[in-house]
């Protein structure tokens, strides 16, 4: 490197003031023909506790994330242990031939179980969550058939729009190509709906898809003779799903 473009720059404290300097070197040219040596010496003390404290907090910010999954990961961990307890007990209980509980208990339970895998669902998201923001698991761009979480969705808030009558009220303004429903739900059970929509001229023609988490065939049976035209159980997948309902709305 030729001398006269020499140039040296760094940062320096100052162990008996405490100070940090920038200090920059170069070898200049003088008019006289002289190279000489020009020092620029600037004082960022300031900007060098500000960048500590700036280190500080971002370290006390990772900390604090990290408790926080931690936490989030531990909670979600306890509260889903319960959850799978109990669902395994009512499981016990609705299959249990030697004590068959009651049609009405029977869809109580059911729900309380739909309820149960709800929130076990909610709190496996959870621990994803908490896993994703630690770093143990990464992103991944895939296709995801929206149909069943849609479906997932609407089943939380039958309640509330059934309470209402939305649900009756909104096939007779506009009228469907189809009706998907459940058998077990609040106010009003899959059964009741399917009587009421073919006792009004205006649905009766409408065919219906019931969907529910009980197997026995006196059920289908029932469902069958109070009209509906397919049967799909809550444990099919969308292959099975899909077609089922292209062959009414294709």
């Amino acid at each position: 490197m030729n001398s006269e473009n020499l140039e040296l720059s760094g940062e320096q404290e100052n162990t008996v003031t405490g100070r940090w300097l920038y200090i920059q070197d170069r070898v200049i040219p003088w008019v006289d023909g002289r190279t000489v040596r020009l020092s620029v010496i600037t004082d960022i003390t300031q900007r060098k506790m500000v960048e500590k404290e700036l280190n500080g907090a971002k370290e006390r910010a990772e900390e604090a994330t990290r408790l926080k999954d931690k936490f989030l990961s531990l909670v979600a961990h306890d509260l889903r242990s319960p959850f799978v307890w109990i669902m395994g007990f009512l499981k016990k209980m609705i299959n249990d031939q030697a004590h068959p509980l009651h049609e009405t208990h029977r869809g109580l339970v059911r729900r309380i179980l739909d309820g149960g895998e709800s929130m076990v669902n909610m709190i496996d998201s959870l621990l994803k969550i908490s896993r994703l923001q630690s770093g143990k698991i990464a992103l991944a761009l895939q296709f995801m058939e929206m149909n069943m979480p849609i479906r997932s969705v609407l089943h939380n808030f039958l309640p509330l729009a059934e309470k209402k009558g939305v649900v009756l009220a909104a096939i007779e303004k506009a009228t469907p190509h189809l009706i998907i429903t459940d058998l077990f739900m609040p106010v009003m059970d899959g059964f009741e709906l399917m009587r009421r929509v073919h006792r009004n001229p205006r649905t009766k023609s409408i065919p219906i898809i019931v969907i529910t988490s009980d197997a026995e065939m006196e059920t289908r049976e029932k469902a069958v003779r109070l009209g509906a035209d397919d049967f799909i159980l809550k444990t099919a997948g969308v292959e099975e799903f899909l077609p089922r309902v292209l062959k009414f709305v294709a």
